[in-house]
């Protein structure tokens, strides 16, 4: 009896550690802007200038995504003066990655989202073949999702946003984007890059679509397909978490506006 009993109070230790490890807050949170390279125009989107500008909070908006068309759309001898900047970051724009799981038998999809979206792009709306793309920088502090804990888990043992507080795709070609960009028209587009999770970079491509909703304002959403495996992303192994997806799909939604200034 008194051995079943010693069982029961170490299990009930292990069990109340691990509760209080799991209901931890982040170690590191954010409040407030976040930055990305400015995106100098002069040079291929690729060679973005070293200086930043700051981003503003965002809310969601969704435009549908769809196949590209084949041509390239990047063009390094474009006319600067013919190029307008926008800035992603304003109302309307989130990045968001999806992934199935069984929670106590049960399927579910975990949805992780964040309105702290940065980053730059240009844009000549009489020919959008000359559009440029710059880095484009996610704050992983701040994804959440439906469950504190999971949250937890995700900050402290997946991402370890102690250490690597930002996920960033950096453009390396546009495909798709060509011809005049209409008010009202929408466009398909893929862009290829290489996208950093943790200390891990490899080269991913985004597929979607942008709408030219005004002159000053242009949105859409980018959509992309990564296994967590190789970015070295591993799930905790817990007894009611089972059948974890090894595909993640990232989702880049974006209200671009002009850049101010």
């Amino acid at each position: 009896m008194k051995k079943v009993l010693g069982i029961l109070i170490v299990l009930a230790l292990l069990g109340g550690g691990f509760y209080y490890y799991m209901s931890m807050p982040p170690s590191i949170t954010t409040s407030g802007p976040i930055t990305a390279t400015h995106l100098d125009t002069a040079m291929p989107a690729t060679k973005a200038a070293a200086t930043t500008t700051t981003v503003a909070m965002a809310t969601p908006a969704a435009t549908p995504a769809a196949a590209p068309a084949a041509t390239p759309a990047v063009a390094a001898a474009a006319p600067a003066g013919g190029l307008k900047k926008y800035q992603l970051g304003q109302p309307g724009s989130t990045a968001k990655f999806q992934l199935g799981e069984s929670l106590r038998g049960s399927p579910i999809t975990v949805v992780g989202v964040t309105p702290k979206v940065a980053g730059e792009v240009a844009v000549n709306l009489a020919d959008l073949s000359t559009a440029q793309v710059g880095e484009i920088k996610i704050d992983a502090l701040d994804l959440q999702t439906d469950n504190q804990n999971r949250n937890n888990a995700l900050h402290r043992r997946i991402l370890e946003t102690d250490k690597f507080p930002y996920i960033v795709f950096k453009p390396t070609k546009i495909v798709g984007l060509t011809g005049p960009g209409a008010v009202g028209s929408t466009h398909n587009f893929q862009i290829e890059g290489n996208l950093t999770i943790r200390d891990v970079t490899k080269p991913v491509t985004f597929a979607g679509s942008l709408t030219v909703v005004s002159e000053n304002s242009i949105t859409g959403k980018a959509t992309s397909k990564v296994n967590k495996g190789d970015f070295n992303l591993v799930v905790p192994n817990l007894a009611f978490i089972a059948n974890v997806s090894e595909a993640v799909t990232l989702d880049i939604e974006f209200n671009a506006v002009p850049l101010a200034g």
